[in-house]
């Protein structure tokens, strides 16, 4: 607490006035300088007692600094408890002097404080705040009780006086509504009866103050039992009263704090715990892994931080809804708390993200147990949104003190190790090795670069060929997108885009791939290339953002490019998500001109249904299903299927990864439309791809 009216770095209302009785003059005169310079105002200096008496009932000052030994024949001690005791105003003692008798002597003066020179100005600060404060609230006691003693009856806070023996004496209507006792039933009730065993003996401690002098009151919490067996909480305020001098009983303050403690009960429980899952949030797991640490240390032993998250949990986000996302999240955690130890913790960082700890490890067996029993218990179906959800985690583990000595480099290499297992392949454990952090290291920076790559036009599009699969002529083209870093040189989007992704910058990119794609498409019509549409993809995260249709508009705009020429390609799982919302903003694309395509067909959920209620012009096939085809393969029924299904919606349908003339044939035979794949082309930058798509029309025209 600042003192008030203090000038310079103390901020201030009115300057408390302190009196000092110093006899040493330069001592005086150093304390007079060190109290102006803390902003408070020296009402008097003075080294004897009678002056300083007689300036303390002229100036009224806030407080007394008063050495022991002082001029004239009344020491400090004596002027102190004449200060005190006729005036009120609180006094600290400051004197060279710390042995038993001398301090025996100036606690009967019931000092606020007592100071050993030398001493520095900064506990000479704090002891004066202290002294103030403690003034301050004792004043307000006395005011209170005066006031509390003429209405003690009709009082609304809980009032009792209490015996010395702790035995009701006088309560008021307050306290037995409260407590639930008629008056006659707790008039001379013994308190300990209705208290709590574990609370009785600190109470007692704090009582016995009271009867020392070592304190005037005691603003502490307690609980009581009332008559029907409830507990309540309370903040008690016990006062002692004298008779001729001497203890006569406690006057008891009693109010009821059991609603703020329940709102403090919840706020600890939104500090401490994730408010979804009911774990142990961020700040939890950095306390329980800083005591995990200290006993390990102790005790010789190990301890395992174990990262993990949801594979693919952001394809469930955006497909299913948030809802089902937040319900996935409930069922893991659950999962994950079954799965481990009494002893280990679990908590949850934010979104998919779960870390648990394992502590008092003997052995890297005893971590495979447990994360084995996660995996096992995780890999389980889940009923989500109607549908059978199975998902696998991945997991990444560093260990104390294998791995490092102190809780946030445990945790950031155990985040390396978690990348590390989802870069290669998801769905399983990786331990923290040192190359790793590099890997990290590595995706910060990409992160760092992406917020600045479309500003330094770092980034450009490729375009690969859409070709007719009767004659090969060109048809379309899908743009795509490359980074050019300058320190990595040309980046595929499969290194970046999650990224983007994460930091939320991948609607901004494709934003940008929008645009460009359109000026390009626009200026090869100019060239005297033949007229195709161009292919952009959708992210997600791009329907979110609810300015899309708006992009697109702008887009043709500028670009003079028209509508019926570009194609949105959107994933088979946004249509999982059917949403009115989503529904709405492909409607208002369609109604612009644009035509929409169901990207990476034959890999999702999606069904007949979701197709016609969003009414696409085009699927492409997945190249996954492209990969090792032959005739007799699962893969050949999944793909005639799918393209019998798109004919019989009249669909256009576009075949990704053709790269063999066997596979160009087998598509012909099923009734394919169209084709992309090295077969045909590789990705061209514009200048390249115009060449290529001037050269395809001469062919033509030949």
């Amino acid at each position: 607490m600042m003192p008030t009216g203090m000038t310079g770095k103390y901020s201030t209302q009115r300057a408390s006035k302190i009196l000092v009785v110093e006899d040493e003059a330069i001592v005086a005169m150093d304390l007079k300088c060190q109290l102006r310079d803390m902003g408070y105002e020296v009402c008097g200096c003075f080294d004897n007692a009678r002056d300083a008496i007689a300036c303390a009932h002229r100036e009224q000052p806030d407080l007394v600094l008063m050495d022991l030994v002082i001029r004239g024949g009344i020491d400090g001690v004596a002027a102190a408890s004449h200060i005190s005791r006729t005036m009120d105003i609180p006094v600290i003692f400051l004197t060279a002097y710390s042995d038993d008798d001398t301090i025996g002597r100036a606690a009967q003066a019931v000092p606020y404080g007592y100071l050993t020179k030398p001493f520095q100005p900064r506990e000479l600060h704090a002891a004066i705040e202290v002294a103030l404060y403690k003034s301050k609230l004792e004043q307000q006691l006395k005011q209170n009780e005066a006031r509390f003693r003429s209405v003690f009856d009709s009082s609304p806070v809980g009032m009792a006086l209490v015996s010395l023996d702790n035995h009701f004496l006088q309560v008021n209507a307050a306290i037995c509504k409260l407590l639930g006792y008629a008056e006659g039933e707790l008039a001379g009730k013994s308190q300990t009866t209705i208290s709590y065993p574990e609370e009785i003996e600190r109470e007692r401690g704090l009582l016995n103050n009271l009867i020392s002098g070592r304190s005037m009151s005691e603003q502490f919490e307690k609980r009581f039992r009332t008559s029907d067996g409830r507990e309540i909480w309370t903040l008690v305020n016990v006062s002692l009263l004298l008779q001729n001098q001497q203890p006569f009983c406690y006057l008891f303050q009693i109010h009821d704090v059991s609603e703020q403690k329940m709102v403090e009960s919840r706020l600890t429980q939104l500090a401490h715990y994730d408010a979804l899952t009911g774990l142990a949030n961020r700040v939890m797991l950095n306390d329980e892994l800083e005591r995990a640490i200290t006993s390990a240390r102790r005790y010789n032993y190990r301890l395992a931080v174990i990262f993990l998250d949801l594979d693919y949990f952001k394809q469930v986000n955006d497909s299913l809804g948030h809802e089902a996302g937040d319900e996935l999240l409930k069922t893991i955690a659950m999962r994950l708390r079954a799965s481990v130890r009494e002893t280990d913790i679990v908590g949850r960082l934010g979104g998919d993200e779960f870390v648990v700890l394992l502590p008092d490890i003997r052995k890297v067996a005893d971590i495979l147990t447990v994360t084995d029993k996660i995996q096992s218990e995780c890999r389980k179906p889940a009923r989500i949104a109607g549908q059978d959800i199975r998902i696998g985690i991945s997991l990444g583990a560093s260990m104390f003190p294998d791995d490092a000595h102190d809780a946030r480099t445990l945790l950031r290499y155990a985040d390396s190790a978690l990348y590390h297992a989802k870069s290669q392949g998801r769905s399983h454990l990786q331990f923290y090795r040192p190359e790793l952090t590099q890997r990290v290291e590595y995706r910060m920076k990409l992160g760092v670069g992406l917020r600045q790559a479309v500003d330094r036009k770092e980034f450009e599009l490729l375009y690969q060929p859409i070709v007719s699969l009767t004659d090969q002529t060109p048809q379309a083209a899908e743009a795509l997108i490359r980074w050019n870093h300058p320190d990595l040189g040309m980046l595929e989007p499969d290194s970046f885009i999650p990224i983007a992704e994460e930091i939320g910058i991948s609607a901004a990119i494709g934003e940008w791939v929008l645009r460009e794609a359109c000026r390009q498409a626009a200026a090869w019509a100019k060239s005297g290339a033949p007229p195709i549409s161009i292919a952009v993809n959708v992210a997600p995260s791009q329907f979110k953002a609810g300015n899309l249709v708006a992009v697109v508009r702008q887009a043709l705009k500028d670009s003079n490019l028209p509508a019926d020429r570009l194609c949105l390609e959107i994933t088979e799982q946004l249509l999982l998500n059917d949403s009115e919302r989503n529904h709405g903003i492909i409607q208002a694309l369609k109604d612009l001109g644009v035509h929409i395509a169901i990207d990476d067909f034959g890999i999702g959920y999606s069904s007949l249904s979701h197709i016609s209620h969003f009414g696409p012009s085009e699927l492409k096939i997945d190249r996954s299903l492209i990969d090792h085809l032959d005739e007799n393969s699962e893969n050949a029924s999944i793909v005639t299927a799918v393209i019998s299904m798109a004919r019989s919606f009249k669909l256009d349908i576009v075949t990704e990864g053709v790269e063999t003339e066997w596979q160009q044939a087998f598509l012909q035979q099923q009734g394919c439309q169209m084709a992309q794949g090295f077969l045909y082309s590789a990705p061209r930058k514009s200048g390249e791809f115009i060449s290529w798509l001037q050269d395809a029309g001469r062919k033509v025209a030949g």
